[in-house]
């Protein structure tokens, strides 16, 4: 138990009180006489002033055990603050100062006497600190400022200074120091947050937004502004059925009901986030299309207390959309139409290999009967004009043969399978071997691989491409033709070369088109429909089509198909 101080006597108690005293020890003495008694009354004064003073050296030494403990505990407090306790003189030197005080400067308490306080003040702060210290004097009443200390090699530190004078005296000033470097820190890093928060809602591409629960605006970034117009306050009074078009406010009305339950609201750990595409109006009347994502925010609780919206302007592609739709329409509509086309090309392919050919077989057949017939009355003027009919009737044919294949082409759908192509070239080389007899040809098959690709579309392209070099090499004692192929990133290159009378390549672009022929030569006969059916067959696969070649040296015609994946294994 603590005990209490001691309260000083007055002059008529310690009479008392010594007086009892004296009469105790008078008793005690009574049982021990003494051998020598002394004048009464002399003795007896004596002993009370005696007793006076050893009662009041008691109260003495009570009273300074008392003062020394007042005065650790004071010192205790006055050191072991949290914050930092001085005493500056008008120049600022310091006269006292605590332990916390010395942390903060981080020099020796005896070293720091009577070293000016601003000799520790950053270069950036000391005006600020003469300043206020000259106030602090002048006024005589309590001022504050903050300022940033500065150590050798050490971080610097925001503190929070508040000084007085005492009253009635200004030579010194008590002053408080606090620490506030964690505090400003903190305060930096929000300001360098917030700041970079700002340049990218400012400078990105995506509007930026909050609104609290009750769907009120509450913040938008600058391209908020700058798309629809609306300042943050305009925005904040216009209520969200005025902010959006009927049916997109009613689309997001229904989403925001659907996903905002008070059960997943109340769910602390329920991430609700909504995409939704709506058509926002513009201050001018006119309206935007933005895709939009809605997250709720929840705070150190998980309590939800605002929606974050993040948006993007996609009015072009809504535009490009509509476009499109439309254009789909008009597709649908031509689609129909070349649907309706390709039905009277079959009605007309169909008349065409019936009804012409019936009138080619009459002029071919009459023509021969009377070269049967009437052979020794033909003279040699009317057996070239019958030849002729004849020829012509048979070019007519193969004509309309050609034409009814490249509409075949043209409108069959690919069919695709896996195909060995060295055994489709390998047939077509023997059927051309057995047909040309009379000639000298090399053909040099090299490895093909396999494709994917419609077979019977292929077999047309090599054996058109065969066909021509061929034809082509038709005047060489010996005809060279070479097939080969080589595998690329993405597609397979095929090549058909060979060392006949070559072309041009300054007419390579009429090559491939329908009824142009490079060569008018009797001996080269052909309908000018061969290459552009091939060209087509390579077009409808995904693939290109080129040629290359050199008057009298050769010609060698290359085309590619795509190594993607049409079949499954």
């Amino acid at each position: 138990m603590k005990k209490k101080p001691a309260t000083p006597l007055d002059a008529a108690e310690l009479r008392s009180q010594a007086e009892v005293k004296l009469s105790e020890r008078k008793k005690k003495t009574a049982a021990h006489p003494a051998t020598e008694p002394d004048p009464q009354r002399l003795v007896h004064e004596l002993e009370v002033h005696q007793i006076e003073l050893e009662m009041q050296n008691e109260e003495l030494v009570q009273s300074r055990a008392q003062v020394e403990a007042g005065l650790r505990q004071y010192t205790d407090l006055y050191d072991f603050a949290p914050i930092g306790y001085f005493t500056l003189a008008r120049d600022g030197a310091i006269h006292q100062v605590n332990l916390t005080g010395v942390n903060l400067l981080g020099i020796e308490r005896n070293a720091l006497i009577k070293r000016r306080f601003g000799v520790f003040v950053s270069a950036q702060s000391l005006t600020t600190f003469s300043a206020f210290l000259d106030d602090v004097f002048t006024s005589g009443s309590n001022k504050t400022c903050e300022v940033t200390l500065q150590k050798d090699g050490s971080t610097p530190l925001f503190v929070y200074i508040e000084a007085i004078t005492k009253d009635g005296q200004r030579e010194v000033c008590h002053v408080v120091v606090v620490d506030i470097t964690k505090r400003k820190q903190a305060e930096i890093a929000l300001q360098e947050s917030e700041q970079r928060y700002r340049l990218i809602t400012e400078n990105m591409n995506d509007t930026v937004w909050l609104m609290d629960m009750n769907l009120r605006t509450t913040f938008i970034s600058p391209l908020v502004e700058r798309l629809r117009g609306y300042t943050l306050e305009e925005l904040q009074t216009l209520p969200l059925d005025k902010q959006l078009a009927p049916a997109s406010f009613a689309y997001t009305r229904d989403k925001l009901a659907q996903e905002l339950t008070p059960e997943r609201l109340a769910d602390k750990n329920a991430k609700i986030s909504v995409l939704l595409e709506l058509e926002f109006y513009r201050k001018s009347g006119s309206t935007l299309w933005s895709e939009n994502s809605f997250t709720v925010i929840r705070n150190a609780d998980g309590q939800p207390v605002s929606i974050l919206g993040v948006g993007r302007d996609i009015t072009e592609r809504k535009q490009m959309e509509v476009k499109l739709h439309e254009a789909h329409q008009k597709i649908e509509t031509r689609t129909k139409d070349l649907e309706m086309i390709n039905e009277n090309l079959d009605s007309f392919a169909y008349s065409v290999s019936h009804d012409l050919r019936a009138p080619l077989r009459a002029i071919s057949g009459f023509a021969q009967v009377l070269m049967d017939t009437q052979g020794d009355k033909v003279n040699e003027e009317m057996r070239h004009y019958l030849d002729r009919i004849s020829e012509g009737a048979k070019k007519m044919g193969q004509l309309i043969d050609d034409l009814l294949g490249f509409s075949r082409v043209t409108r069959s759908e690919i069919k695709y399978e896996k195909i060995n192509v060295e055994s489709i070239v390998n047939d077509l080389v023997k059927a051309y071997r057995e047909v040309e007899l009379d000639r000298d040809i090399e053909f040099i098959v090299n490895p093909l691989g396999e494709v994917e690709a419609d077979k019977e579309m292929l077999k047309v392209v090599f054996s058109n491409l065969l066909q021509n070099a061929i034809k082509f090499t038709i005047d060489r004692k010996k005809a060279r033709i070479e097939i080969g192929s080589e595998q690329k990133e993405d597609h397979i290159q095929f090549y058909v070369k060979d060392n006949g009378i070559g072309f041009d390549m300054r007419y390579k672009d009429k090559l491939f088109k329908a009824f142009q022929r490079l060569q008018t030569d009797e001996r080269f006969s052909g309908t000018g429909i061969g290459l552009t059916t091939v060209e087509r067959i390579v077009s409808k696969h995904g693939g290109n089509i080129w040629a290359n070649g050199e008057v009298d040296k050769g010609a060698e015609f290359c085309f590619t198909l795509p190594s993607k994946t049409h079949v499954e294994d």
